[in-house]
């Protein structure tokens, strides 16, 4: 029995449509399990990311706010000590200028001279149990820090007091709360509990060198208020160098505490009531620790065992019951702005770490990382669902289309077999250019429709050839034409780009000239200024001391002294004018080359000693450049010298000079702090320096570059052309 053609070709349609359906349910069954695993793994690895970013910035935002804090309270204990000098430098004159003597009333209680209570400024004596004549010439004297005292604690509304203590027993404490002011007055007698005997008079007296700028003192329980305490305090001393007295701004640390748990600053984790922040300084001591995790982390740590001002606490990680917590404690004092994997039993934590360093404290932000994680057990859920029903879809489309497939090929076998194999054999001589070849029409369905449109397109062929070939004489005739004129077109704009070329780089030399004309005029006005101070006020100060000495052989004993003086002081104010001149005009860039200006700008900054600058001159030929060249290099070279002494706070700093073909480079690089030149560039207030040298380098015709990030110095490497006539 023989199988038709049709059936044949039907059944192998059918049996290739099932074989590719069937790979096709598996590819896609497959797909659809690892993209969900991708999925998962993706969306577990973003989380942990994005927590990990969120915790980095917010404990960073947290070191840096409080930072800002610590740094105004220092500041204006600075200030407090250098009024507070001024007063002991001219204490007999101020101790006469003062109406009355201030009223000290003696307190049998406690054994010590206390002021009026109502004063804003409580002021108590418990040196002795009575009052000398120099301990009253300087509670006399000391009526005039009282303002300086209200003054800075209005400011730093931060601070809990700003306060003096001098070493003869005198102590003045100025507070806006009053239980405090009131306790002041109920401290206990000297003979228990002696204020010169603790912080914040302890950091100078019981220090092996002589201390002379503000400091921090240690943490300790304060004598007036409750709670931990910290004292910027500054030395004063007399001027035979003996200490006097020390001045301080009490900060309370319970105020720290509080903000850093704010939960502003936890807002977007998962679960808050699982986050928490501790405390703890550079030698690892706890500064503060929530009681409802310490037992996690195998802590106990109270304040309440701290009782007098001089008690220090001295827990820390390092002395957990856990070994997990001993572990990671060295790391949360080496990681600054950083992140910490720390996992407790079966629990896995996030510890973000940011930096104080004003203080020396470490603000560690603790997170669990199941929570911030939860979220993907609803991300695995919905994937499911997903996966079931892509796959039950999937499935009926493919069954509809198989049989969608099956019904077509049955038709197209039915139907077209026969007739298309006359159809293809007409086709073929058609292609092969044989257009005497014609179809037989046999009906009127889609095959008679095609044979007859097919016979009516070879008789069209015929006709349209002939056109054809017309047709391609005149397109090319006409493409001919619009190349001519394209290319008419292209000359003519060559032309013009040419000249408008030629105007810019006219119009950018003329700019340049007119930068060095400017730095040169500029130049010469600073010679000329120097040289009318040198030939006026210096000379006439010189003539005028040399009176002056004439004067002090014929004036009495009593006037010679102040003649010394006012000679003395003409003497500096010549100094200080021909330093002066020396910076208006160095004679150095008329006398020789840059290299050995730039040597001798260095080793004038090499005498002040607050930053080891060294100059390393690499060039292999002798430099011969131009006037103007010097001029800026001289300039912009000691302005980023100026910068590192001022912003940098480095150690040391090198000025490098090479020279490269044609080019005169200059490298400053330093160990300093370092920045962003990036947010300086958009932040243009606190880079006006930069910019304006960098323009002016640029302006010259040369090359500006700064490297530089937070906390890894900095590097500024410039270069310009040898003569400015290469500069255009």
């Amino acid at each position: 029995m023989s199988v038709s053609l049709s059936k044949k070709l039907f059944l192998f349609i059918f049996t290739l449509f099932v074989l590719t359906i069937l790979p096709l349910f598996y590819i896609a069954e497959t797909a659809l399990w690892k993209f969900g695993d991708y999925a998962y793994i993706v969306n577990e690895e973003q989380i942990n990311q994005m927590a990990q970013a969120y915790m980095k910035d917010a404990a960073r935002r947290i070191a840096q706010a409080h930072n800002e804090i610590f740094k105004r309270i220092k500041t204006g204990a600075n200030v407090m000590g250098l009024h507070m000098g001024q007063i002991y430098r001219n204490i007999d004159a101020l101790s006469l200028s003062k109406a009355g003597e201030y009223p000290l009333i003696w307190n049998p209680g406690n054994h010590m001279f206390q002021g009026p209570v109502d004063d804003p400024v409580s002021v108590c004596y418990w040196g002795g149990e009575t009052i000398g004549d120099d301990v009253q010439k300087e509670i006399n004297a000391l009526t005039h820090y009282m303002g300086t005292l209200i003054g800075t604690k209005a400011l730093l509304t931060e601070c809990q007091a700003t306060h003096v203590i001098t070493t003869s027993g005198l102590g003045y404490y100025c507070s806006h709360d009053s239980a405090a002011r009131a306790k002041v007055f109920q401290l206990p007698p000297p003979a228990q509990f002696d204020l010169r005997d603790g912080a914040p008079m302890t950091v100078f007296t019981r220090s092996d060198t002589r201390e002379t700028g503000t400091r921090w003192t240690a943490l300790y329980k304060d004598d007036v208020t409750p709670g931990l305490m910290m004292t910027a305090t500054t030395p004063v001393y007399g001027d035979g160098g003996t200490l006097k007295a020390v001045t301080g701004i009490d900060f309370p640390v319970d105020h720290v505490v509080e903000s850093m748990t704010d939960t502003s600053f936890l807002e977007g984790l998962t679960n808050e009531d699982n986050s928490f922040v501790f405390l703890q300084k550079e030698d690892g001591n706890l500064i503060a620790f929530p009681k409802a995790f310490q037992e996690v982390f195998g802590l106990d740590f109270n304040i309440a065992n701290m009782v007098n001002s001089d008690d220090i606490c001295t827990v820390g990680l390092a002395q957990s019951a856990l070994g997990e917590i001993r572990d990671i404690a060295p790391q949360t004092l080496s990681v600054h702005n950083g992140i910490i994997d720390l996992t407790i039993g079966d629990e896995d934590y996030l510890l973000a770490v940011g930096c104080l360093k004003e203080v020396e404290w470490h603000v560690v932000l603790v997170t669990k990382k199941a929570d911030i994680m939860a979220s993907l057990d609803k991300t695995t859920q919905a994937l499911a669902e997903s996966h079931r029903i892509v796959w039950f879809d999937f499935i009926g489309h493919s069954l509809v289309i198989l049989l969608l497939a099956c019904g077509v090929s049955f038709y197209a076998v039915k139907k077209f077999i026969a007739p298309l194999n006359d159809f293809i054999r007409t086709t073929q001589k058609i292609a092969g250019g044989d257009l005497s070849e014609t179809l037989e029409v046999g009906g009127q369905d889609e095959i008679g429709l095609l044979s007859r449109s097919l016979n009516r397109m070879v008789e069209q062929l015929k006709t349209s050839e002939g056109l054809q070939n017309d047709y391609a004489e005149k397109l090319k005739a006409e493409v001919s034409s619009r190349t001519r004129a394209l290319e008419e077109a292209n000359r003519q704009l060559g032309l013009i780009k040419n000249e408008l070329e030629q105007k810019v780089d006219q119009k950018t030399r003329q700019l340049k000239k007119l930068n060095l004309n400017l730095l040169e005029t500029g130049e010469t006005e600073r010679k000329a200024i120097a040289s009318d101070l040198h030939d006026s006020v210096a000379q006439t100060l010189a003539l005028s001391i040399g009176k002056l000495k004439n004067l002090k052989d014929e004036a009495l004993p009593e006037q010679q002294e102040q003649i010394l003086e006012i000679e003395s002081r003409m003497g500096q104010a010549i100094g200080e004018i021909r330093m002066m001149i020396y910076q208006l005009r160095p004679p150095v860039l008329d006398d020789f080359e840059i290299d050995i200006a730039l040597e001798q700008l260095i080793k004038g900054y090499q005498k002040d000693g607050k930053c080891r600058i060294r100059f390393s001159n690499k060039t292999d030929t002798r430099v011969e450049t131009s006037q103007p060249v010097r001029l800026v290099v001289y300039r912009v070279t000691n302005e980023l010298i100026v910068n590192v002494l001022k912003h940098a706070r480095a150690e040391s700093a090198l000025v490098e000079l090479t020279n490269d073909g044609e080019e005169l480079c200059v490298k400053v690089e330093d160990d300093g702090i370092g920045f962003d030149w990036n947010i300086v560039q958009k932040t243009k207030l606190s880079a006006v320096g930069l910019i304006s040298v960098s323009e002016r380098i640029k302006n010259a015709g040369g090359a500006f570059g700064v490297f530089s990030r937070p906390g890894q110095g900095s590097k500024i490497i410039f270069s310009l052309p040898f003569r400015p006539e290469r500069m255009s």
